[in-house]
Parts: structure tokens; C-alpha cells; sequence
């Protein structure tokens, strides 16, 4: 095996008949790639000709997508000049793409006009974008993260991203204070290789582009551009060497930038670096507006994230994709950051002056800084659940005719063109076709119009009935079209279930025990194109392991197909008994797939668990009818230590002073803090529901679930909601 240290750094280390390993190390963590060099020899040796030379030392990560791509190897930034410069470039090399880009993958930038332009820059895929596969002549995969070194590019992806001009304009940043030195990039320092290696070690290259200093926002329009991604839903590029972005997050670790496409430059040129931070636009949706005169109560909650106080504008869609009153409507003025601004239907009839809509409508809200959106759905029951989570490819929990609980699918054009020909299939149990297949869910949806697909409706198009829970896969969906996963219980109230995790987390954050009133089912659903194998370790709350380590729980579970499993199934698989409160458990697979989790309370009411959040949760109640719970999660190998929390009101008030939570969460540990709890760490109390932040010494493993326990015997997860992205 051939090991290629880059420390960012990458060095050359070991090299025998096995694939060659490229080591990555930067101020956020190591990660490996693992280079594909029977499927892209040329690309490769072109990736490895930099290395070699050293080209790539101290070059920055200088575009950051989450839930896209995280792209760099192109500019590298002097301190003492404050520019930044495209490092020289080789000759182009030409397309050998034949492996798809999916998350983890690492691919060659390459012109939007020109798929043989690759140069130096490359980027990681930080989720499946197969439209990349065809996007501009197709972007080559070259290299794949490896182990659980995707942990580190997230948390890369996951800073804090700034603007300061073209192709910067979406640069991860650290501790960024108002001028931008070298310390505040994500910077790769070191580049080396053993003698081992036919070639010599160079030092870096010297750059033959123009220099730009910090204080110059002008355009790189001039430089022959080094290309990556553009975003299909979008169809926008600032130049043409980005892969556009997909829009927004159905995952539940933050959003997507809608188009943030910066650019490199294979000629050696470099990029206008504008020192003060240009003005970003943000865009984000709720999905689900509910009337006032709905049975079914709507409160959208929107929070300022960023660190600025926001006006936030919004413009409203019926379902039919009719925009309702004025453009660009005022939602609020000034809004603090950490604040809140929450708008009843009422509200929103009056600011828009139109009068109740038929069906849910879908209300667009743009800023210039980063917020999130969170729906909360009362019943007439009272009971209060979350609905404003999204998907794109595929829906799991589609209600057989055996379940008093319906399911409804809400397909949603948020682009600005009109989808055709949308189609799906049915997929059992087993992974097999139930009825007709590749049916027509909708010949035709017109920009920001809406439609339901209820059970019975899904059952005329397939000519065909079913028993059980069974999948809705799309077949190409398009970039623009979004799903809504939703149970109809009680003939009155929707839950959601569009959240779920991925072979990305490779866990489920709350399983509970054979012996609980409240019962967990594990659904295990293969979403890749060959059969799938898993193993399964259990952690009790203590993060102790239960039992074996990874425990097999299938050996070849077919395409499309799915696994479920109980709590005693697990018992069984693991040879443990019953654990005490809710466990992780940890899964490894040969493919992907999706973990979904579905509790079943002793009412019979059915609610989804398995979604987590990284930083921050919006739902902190203080009341003794429905308790808030947040658990507290660490995914790693060791502790977490120095775990501190802000609590904000919805004013963006601090509610007491910063305060220690958690001095220590040993490795897999998991523990509660209830609203109550947080009252008295904090030595304050609140009304309406809060936001908790929370960090620690390194947070990169820790997770944290928001849960209300609801009639003191279900909980109902409040981790999943939308993410503004970024926007040109």
C-alpha cells in the first residue's frame, strides 16, 4: 500500500500492489483518500503529479457546499500581501469518469464547457450527486474517503462560511474576526513524499497568476477557469468551474448552498479576494402552511442563526404554484440573532392580505444571513408535531391498507420551471415491485405548485393493494422536486417521516429496550444497486457495548428490499439482555442505506426517532404536559469533554449566562437533560420554547436529539427542520 501523508498535509509514505493512500490533515482533523487507480489511471497520476511536486502545500479549501461539495486544491493565500493565488497548473487531462459520485467519492474539477479541462482542483462529494455523473460532460471520481474520515469533512463543510467575492464566495472559515490571515483558512501545510516515489520532492510550486490583494473584490472572469459542480436545481454559475449545488438539505446536519460557485483557474490565475465579507443572500421554505381555518394548526417558527440581526422577506405559493400577494413581503425587521420570529396562518394571511388558501401552501423566505425553519402542527387533539423535513429521492413508510394510519406524499416543485413525466415505484418488503412499475406519479408540476399522493391514490395508479410498510422509490428525479413523508393519524393530525439516517451516521440514536412501554422497530432499508450485508453493535446509555461486536443481521439483502427489527431482535442478534433506556447502535454495511426508527406508544400512536442535530435545537419547552428531553450523544472513541450551552428566549435574549452542561460524555455515551434540568443549570425560567447552542472541546461526535414527551407516554422529535442555503 502506497500512503500519501498530507498534512492539511499530504506525504508519501508506503507503496506495495494495494491502492495508493492519500493522507489529508487540517486544523479540523486527518482524513484518507483511497485513489481509484484502475478505474481513473490518468486522473489519478495527474492528482499525484501535485502531490509530488508539492503544489498543494499551504493551498486552502476555498469552497464549502454543505450537502454538496467541499472543494480545493487550487489557491494558496500569503499573509504578508493578504492575496491569494491560483497555484501553476499542469495540462489539462481528459475525462475517464465511470465511477458515480457518490458521497465520499473525490472527483476532478473540470470547465462547465469543457469536460477534458481538469487541472488541480478537486472536490469531495459530501453526498450522493449522481447528476454529476452526466452534469457538463460528467465530473471523473478519482479517489474515495475512507474509515470514518467523512467525520472530518463535515465538520470542514460544516464552519462557517463567508463571502468575499468571486470564486471565494463561499469559503469555510476559522475564527474569522473581520480581516482574513492565513490562520482563519482551512489550510492544507505540507506536502511530501518518500524516495520510494519516482518523483523528487519539490517545494512548492511558484504561482504564475495574477496576485489579488484582500482589499480587491473584482472578477476572475479574465482567468481560464478550473471547474467543479453546478447545482441542477438552480442551473447558476458565477463561472463555469463549480458543480452547481442541489439545493436544499433532507439530511438533517445543516443545508445546502443553493448555488455558491466559485471558481479556480488552470492557467495560475487567481481569484478577487475581498477582504470585507460581500453581503450573502439566503433562501429557505417551509413546505406545510396550514390556514387559519385548517383543523390543523400551523406555527412557523423561523430563527436567525447567523451572527447579525436579520429582516427576513418572504413570498407565499398556494399549491397550485399561484403566488399569493406582494413579492418579497416583510416577515421581520431587525430580527435578533438567536431570535425568533413565529407567524400563525392568521399572521401570514394578514401580511401577504390574501384571504385562506386551499391545501398548504409553501412560503419562500430569503435574508442575508443563515436561519432555520421549524413547523410545528397542532391537532385538534392538542398534539403537536413537527412537519417542515424533506426528501428527494425516495419516501420508506408508506402505510399498508392494514394500518388504521394513512399515508400521504406530498410531491413539491420548488424550481422555477415545469417538472415533467415524475415517476415511481412501489417496493416491498423483499424489494420487489408491488403492481405496475415506473408508473406516472404526475405528468406535469408546475413551478412551486404541490400535490398529494395519498395511499389509496398511490393503489389506483399501481392497480394493486398491500399489507405492511412498504417504499416509494422515484425514478430520476429531478434536482427540483422535493417529498413529504406523512402519517394521517386519527383521522386528525400528520407526523412526519421524511427524516431518517444514512450510511453517513451509521447509527440509530434511540432504540429502546424489549421491556419498554414505548417499542422500538428498526427499519434497515437497502437504497444502493447490490445486495447488502449489516452488522449491528449495540451501546447501552453508559456506552458500554452490549453483547457482540457487529453482530450479523443479514448477509445479502437484496436491492430495494428492507429489514426490520425489534428490540429482542436485537437482544438476540447481539447475545445481550435488556439494556436499561434507549441504546445507539452502531451499523457497518457493504452499501447504502436508510436507518429508520419507528416508535409505537402505548396508545398506538407512531412517531419517528431517528433524526439528530449537531449544534443546536429550537424546541426547549418548560411545562409539565409535554416535557422537552434533549439527548446528549457521543458518537466517538473517546470523551467528549467541556460540553457548555447558551439558552436563548425568542426574543434572542440569553436566558442566564453560559453554563457547563456536561463535563465530561465518555466515549458512546449517551444522557438526558430535561427542560427542567436546563431551568436550573441555567437559573432561569422561560416561556414559549428556546433554542439551546451547545459546544464543547471537540464536538465533531457529538449529536443531540430534541424530544417532547407527549400524554407522559410517547415522544415526538423536533431534531429535524430546514436549513436556509446560501444563494448567488
Amino acid at each position: 500500500m502506497r500512503i500519501i501523508l498530507v498534512m492539511m498535509s499530504l506525504s508519501v509514505a508506503l507503496e506495495s500492489a494495494a491502492a495508493t493512500i492519500v493522507r489529508i490533515t487540517t486544523p479540523e482533523g486527518t482524513f484518507d483518500i483511497e485513489l481509484l487507480e484502475s478505474d481513473a489511471p490518468n486522473t489519478v497520476q495527474n492528482f499525484l503529479n501535485y502531490v509530488d511536486r508539492g503544489d498543494y502545500n499551504n493551498t486552502f479549501f476555498h469552497r464549502s457546499a454543505p450537502g454538496f461539495i467541499l472543494q480545493g486544491g487550487g489557491y494558496r493565500f500569503d499573509d504578508s500581501s493578504l492575496t491569494a493565488s491560483h497555484i501553476q497548473t499542469q495540462d489539462a487531462i481528459a475525462k475517464e469518469a465511470s465511477v458515480s459520485n457518490l458521497r465520499g467519492t473525490v472527483a476532478l474539477a473540470h470547465s462547465q464547457n469543457d469536460s477534458s479541462s481538469g487541472t488541480s482542483q478537486w472536490f469531495i462529494n459530501l453526498a450522493d450527486n449522481t447528476a454529476l455523473d452526466s452534469q457538463a460532460g460528467g465530473f471523473t471520481v478519482f479517489g474515495r474517503v475512507t474509515g470514518n474520515g467523512m467525520n472530518v469533512v463535515d465538520a470542514i463543510a460544516g464552519l462557517t462560511r463567508k463571502n468575499f467575492g468571486t470564486p471565494f464566495t463561499s469559503t469555510p472559515t476559522r475564527n474569522f474576526t473581520g480581516t482574513v490571515m492565513k490562520a482563519n483558512l482551512v489550510t492544507i501545510t505540507a506536502v511530501s513524499s518518500t524516495p520510494s516515489d519516482s518523483a523528487s520532492v519539490g517545494s512548492p510550486a511558484e504561482t504564475t497568476g495574477t496576485q489579488y490583494p484582500l482589499t480587491d473584490s473584482g472578477n476572475a472572469a479574465e482567468d481560464s477557469p478550473d471547474f467543479g459542480p453546478v447545482n441542477p436545481a438552480t442551473q447558476s454559475s458565477e463561472e463555469d468551474d463549480t458543480p452547481a449545488d442541489t439545493g436544499d438539505d433532507s439530511s438533517n446536519d445543516g443545508g445546502t448552498d443553493s448555488s455558491n460557485n466559485n471558481t479556480g483557474s488552470s492557467g495560475g490565475g487567481g481569484g478577487g479576494f475581498n477582504n470585507q465579507e460581500e453581503e450573502e443572500s439566503w433562501l429557505g421554505r417551509a413546505f406545510l402552511l396550514t390556514t387559519s381555518t385548517s383543523r390543523n394548526i400551523t406555527e412557523l417558527h423561523i430563527i436567525n442563526t447567523s451572527d447579525e440581526a436579520l429582516t427576513l422577506t418572504g413570498t407565499l405559493y398556494n399549491e397550485a404554484g399561484e403566488q399569493l400577494g406582494s413579492t418579497d413581503v416583510t416577515l421581520a425587521t431587525s430580527l435578533a440573532t438567536r431570535g425568533r420570529t413565529v407567524l400563525s396562518a392568521s399572521d401570514v394571511e394578514t401580511l401577504f392580505s390574501t384571504s385562506p388558501w386551499t391545501g398548504p401552501a409553501m412560503l419562500e423566505v430569503t435574508g442575508k444571513g443563515s436561519f432555520e425553519l421549524m413547523s410545528r402542527l397542532e391537532s385538534p387533539s392538542g398534539l403537536i408535531s413537527n412537519t417542515n423535513c424533506v426528501r428527494q429521492n425516495e419516501v420508506n413508510n408508506i402505510e399498508g391498507f392494514d394500518s388504521p394510519d394513512v399515508t400521504f406524499v406530498r410531491l413539491i416543485n420548488i424550481g422555477n420551471t415545469t417538472l415533467t413525466d415524475i415517476r415511481g415505484t412501489l417496493l416491498d418488503k423483499d424489494g420487489s415491485a408491488i403492481g405496475k412499475e415506473n408508473v406516472a406519479l404526475a405528468n406535469s408540476l408546475a413551478p412551486k405548485q404541490a400535490i398529494w399522493l395519498s395511499r389509496d391514490t398511490l393503489s389506483s395508479l399501481i392497480d394493486d393493494t398491500w399489507n405492511g410498510i412498504v417504499r416509494l422509490r422515484l425514478n430520476n428525479p429531478p434536482d427540483a422536486l422535493r417529498l413529504i413523508n406523512l402519517n394521517r393519524v386519527s383521522s386528525e393530525t400528520f407526523f412526519n417521516f421524511s427524516c431518517v439516517e444514512d450510511e453517513s451516521s451509521k447509527r440509530v440514536y434511540l432504540m429502546t429496550n424489549a421491556a419498554s412501554r414505548n417499542v422500538s422497530e428498526l427499519h434497515l432499508i437497502n437504497t444502493s444497486t447490490v445486495p447488502a450485508s449489516f452488522t449491528s453493535t449495540v451501546y447501552g446509555g453508559d456506552g458500554t457495548r452490549r453483547g457482540n461486536t457487529r453482530a450479523s443481521l443479514s448477509l445479502n439483502l437484496p436491492v430495494g428490499a428492507r429489514l426490520t427489527l425489534s428490540a429482542a431482535d436485537l437482544e438476540s442478534v447481539s447475545n445481550t439482555s435488556t439494556w436499561s433506556g434507549p441504546a445507539v447502535i452502531e451499523l457497518d454495511s457493504n452499501s447504502d442505506f436508510d436507518a429508520m426508527v419507528r416508535l409505537t406508544s402505548p396508545s398506538g400512536l407512531v412517531s419517528n426517532t431517528n433524526c439528530a442535530r449537531r449544534d443546536a435545537v429550537h424546541n426547549v419547552e418548560l411545562n409539565t404536559t409535554s416535557p422537552t428531553y434533549i439527548r446528549f450523544i457521543n458518537r466517538g472513541d473517546s470523551a467528549i469533554t467541556n460540553i457548555k450551552g447558551r439558552l436563548y428566549a425568542r426574543s434572542g435574549a440569553e436566558l442566564g449566562t453560559e453554563q457547563t452542561l456536561i463535563s465530561s460524555l465518555g466515549a458512546r455515551e449517551a444522557v438526558w437533560l430535561t427542560g427542567t434540568e436546563l431551568s436550573e443549570r441555567f437559573g432561569t425560567s422561560w416561556q414559549d420554547e428556546a433554542s439551546l447552542y451547545v459546544t464543547a472541546d471537540d464536538d465533531s461526535e457529538l449529536r443531540l436529539i430534541n424530544l417532547n414527551f407527549v400524554n407522559r407516554e410517547t415522544f415526538f422529535n423536533f431534531s429535524c427542520f430546514e436549513a436556509a442555503t446560501q444563494v448567488p
